[in-house]
């Protein structure tokens, strides 16, 4: 019989996702369950933040102009453009924060919810980049698009005691 380490190292991802959803043993479901949840609840929410800046403040400035103004298809707003980045670097974030959602870990969606408002409100003071230079109010419309979605996912919370808790009121 194959070592249980040696043959489980050397599955793909998806192969060990099929395995894993096979598994009959409730005893063992309930483990993996377990372990997975533990997982999920090693998140940091000041590293959540730094890692939005840096990728915020990481876009690439010539691929902003060479993304706008004229061009093959017509012309493109440089701010419409930056604006586009800015959503496109904050999406694996919120795709983060949807899955504790979707599994109804409320404590990490949070997490991932303050963490995304501070790395966008930081990115709005501190980024570098032509990005945020040529649009500096953008961080701002996503910051508040974002305490929108918040509010509108959970109504008894109300915006001024989200901003409150966040410090931005």
């Amino acid at each position: 019989m194959i070592a249980y380490k040696k043959i489980v190292t050397e599955l793909s991802h998806p192969q060990a996702l099929s395995v894993l959803i096979a598994l009959e043993d409730t005893a063992v479901r309930e483990r993996v369950i377990e372990l997975a949840t533990e997982f999920f609840s090693h998140i940091d929410e000041d590293t959540l933040a730094d890692m939005l800046f840096q990728r915020l403040n990481a876009i690439d400035d010539i691929d902003l102009w060479e993304s706008s103004g004229d061009g093959y298809y017509g012309y493109a707003d440089p701010v419409e453009v930056a604006y586009e980045m800015l959503d496109e670097t904050v999406q694996p974030f919120r795709d983060e924060m949807l899955k504790y959602r979707r599994l109804n870990l409320k404590e990490q969606e949070e997490i991932c919810f303050r963490a995304i408002v501070r790395g966008l409100l930081r990115y709005g003071t501190e980024g570098s980049n032509e990005c945020r230079g040529g649009v500096p109010d953008d961080a701002l419309i996503l910051v508040d698009n974002e305490i929108y979605d918040w509010c509108k996912e959970y109504p008894e919370i109300r915006r001024e005691q989200i901003e409150k808790r966040l410090g931005i009121s």
